[in-house]
């Protein structure tokens, strides 16, 4: 139900180039996030120059854990899904999963 977000993605630092994301370190002072993933540090783009810990890009705010970016250009590489499942659920839960 939220809306898409018309702006380009912030990604890690190739080979990684995971997106921007609420489970993120994020060192505001220093205008950098650390990747969940790689634990490369990576500066903020210059149009995050007022991120401060009231004004967050939606990126960053715990409801937009899944966001639809709208791009202005054509994708360079095809969307890549990760499924993360809890395999500590009952034998009946997984089953149905």
């Amino acid at each position: 139900d939220l809306p898409p977000v018309l702006y380009e993605p912030v990604t890690c630092k190739p080979p990684c180039r995971a997106i921007l994301n609420p489970y993120c370190q994020i060192n505001i002072r220093g205008k950098l996030w650390i990747c969940p993933f790689c634990l490369t540090r990576n500066p903020f783009p210059p149009h995050y120059k007022d991120i401060s810990n009231t004004n967050q890009p939606a990126e960053l705010l715990p409801k937009y854990t899944t966001i639809e970016y709208t791009l202005s250009r054509p994708a360079q590489a095809p969307p890549v899904f990760l499924f993360v499942v809890d395999t500590c659920l009952d034998a009946d839960d997984l089953k149905a999963l």
